[in-house]
């Protein structure tokens, strides 16, 4: 064997042992310690397991803490099986081909109204930090309204009505629907209220290059969006056509665009 041979195959071993020794450890850190400070909660891992040749991550026995005071854990998945990409390597970043988790339990008590064992994780701000223009951007007083979901034959006609509320940089934010998920029409709604949306806030998020400004403006939202699946012609019945129908207002206030090259409102 060469030299160079020699060197290139120590730099493998080094490269699989290390991957076979830090990919545990640094799996554990993340989970320990990064997301256990991120909810606020213990969170617990009993086994870490990785093959730097098939670059599969194995997780067992993990734990996220209850409420304080709660004596049992919030969540207890089973087995978390991964398969990382070979890309991970020399982007130094985990990238996920696959994910597979095997059973997941979780223990879930009502303690008062609209108080769960996972309400002071909802109550902790969702914050965005935007450093380009020294201002935060916060999701604050979420409120989400979990429906009564249930697939027996008798409660197939019965609406699921899931909700979710907040504010996002105090503007409230509603969001409501109903639906029929196991009818064969499954006929669902969505009604969306925003008031005094900030349009230049969101406008610095689009992607791409735009040759206009929005000094100002604001949206008003009362819209419901519903839909219907096709369905066959039942028995002495109609068919159903696909339906989809937007209703509702949209109110845009105080609004004012300015071209790039030009100083004076092309639409105020």
């Amino acid at each position: 064997m060469t030299i160079g041979a020699a060197a290139i195959a120590a730099v493998v071993v080094t490269l699989i042992v290390g991957l076979w020794l830090g990919m545990p450890a640094a799996a554990r850190w993340g989970i320990e310690t990064v997301v256990a400070r991120e909810i606020g909660r213990p969170t617990q891992i009993g086994d870490i397991r990785f093959n730097p040749l098939t670059l599969r991550l194995e997780l067992r026995d993990l734990a996220v803490g209850g409420a304080p005071g709660e004596p049992l854990p919030l969540l207890t998945p089973g087995q978390l099986h991964a398969q990382v990409s070979a890309r991970s390597i020399w982007r130094l970043a985990p990238i996920v081909r696959s994910r597979r988790l095997q059973t997941l339990r979780a223990n879930i008590t009502r303690l008062a109204p609209n108080r769960f064992p996972f309400s002071d994780i909802v109550d902790r701000a969702v914050a965005l930090d935007d450093r380009f223009v020294g201002k935060k951007n916060a999701i604050t007083d979420i409120t989400v309204g979990i429906p009564f979901i249930s697939s027996l034959p008798d409660d197939e006609e019965a609406h699921v009505k899931p909700a979710l509320c907040a504010r996002v940089n105090g503007t409230p934010f509603e969001r409501e629907g109903e639906t029929l998920p196991f009818s064969e029409s499954l006929d669902t709604s969505v009604t969306i209220r925003l008031t005094g949306l900030h349009l230049p806030t969101y406008l610095a998020y689009v992607p791409l290059p735009l040759q206009f400004s929005l000094p100002r403006g604001e949206l008003d939202t009362d819209l419901r969006l519903a839909f219907r699946r096709a369905v066959a012609a039942p028995e002495g019945r109609p068919a159903q056509p696909l339906r989809l129908l937007l209703t509702g207002r949209a109110t845009v206030r105080d609004l004012a665009v300015l071209a790039n090259d030009v100083k004076e409102p092309l639409v105020a």
